[in-house]
């Protein structure tokens, strides 16, 4: 079963250059971790902004359109 995750425990990412996504991703896995999440693939959309978001939303795209 998994546990209950209080997304602000993960910072939001919004891939400007400031921001280093292999920090930002061990973050993400490490309070998966800590809370029993195992599919952080779930967890990861939910924490991404601006342009970053906008770049997950085209891939999704992609992907349904080769389905």
């Amino acid at each position: 079963m998994e546990k209950s995750l209080d997304l602000r425990l993960i910072p939001e990412y919004d891939g400007t250059a400031r921001q280093s996504i292999a920090e930002w991703l061990e973050k993400v896995e490490l309070v998966c971790k800590l809370r029993g999440i195992d599919n952080i693939a779930d967890v990861i959309p939910l924490r991404l902004t601006d342009g970053a978001f906008a770049v997950y939303l085209q891939l999704a795209d992609e992907k349904a359109s080769y389905t």
